[in-house]
């Protein structure tokens, strides 16, 4: 599109397919212009624009022009532990206002691996462990008022995936729901 930011894209993204007529507008010195997306989303005022990442610049990003925020928590260099979540989630508080939105037009998520076991280790990854103890992972995040979350399961293919995620769904979502 020629933009230099990604929220300037995400805007005119959202203008495309919200529009009822073709916008034009200016990004970065580019003029965008007849720009149709079709079929119309049926979600009013239009589907829900996700961001993710976590770094400052996605921060500001959510804050100007994102509905939700999901962020990958477990993944290196750069985790996002409970602690470090919090402060991220603290960050994002203070970008709202000053982008004249309201905590409560973002939704927040969190991405992460999960591998149940039947005993503990120790050292443990996050999320990696026996049904409670994965349970009381969650259950920082859920103090932090985190309610979304995505999962991503262990195994090499669907078979296994699937497995996993019953075993999830069987063994810690009812030590959390």
């Amino acid at each position: 599109m020629g933009c230099r930011s990604a929220s300037s894209a995400t805007t005119i993204l959202r203008g495309a397919r919200c529009s009822p007529d073709r916008p034009h507008r200016l990004c970065a010195g580019v003029k965008v212009s007849d720009v149709g997306f079709l079929p119309k989303p049926l979600q009013r005022p239009h589907p829900p624009i996700w961001i993710g990442g976590h770094s400052p610049a996605a921060l500001r990003r959510v804050a100007l022009v994102g509905d939700g925020w999901m962020p990958i928590a477990l993944r290196p260099p750069s985790l996002l532990r409970p602690p470090e979540m919090a402060d991220k989630m603290a960050r994002l508080r203070r970008l709202l206002p000053d982008a004249g939105r309201a905590e409560d037009e973002v939704a927040i998520s969190v991405t992460a691996p999960v591998v149940v076991t039947k005993t503990p280790a120790s050292p443990r990854p996050l999320l990696h462990g026996t049904p409670d103890e994965i349970a009381g992972d969650l259950r920082q995040y859920q103090a932090l008022g985190i309610r979304n979350f995505n999962v991503n399961w262990p195994g090499a293919d669907i078979a296994q995936q699937s497995e996993a995620m019953d075993q999830f769904m069987g063994e810690v979502v009812p030590l959390v729901a």
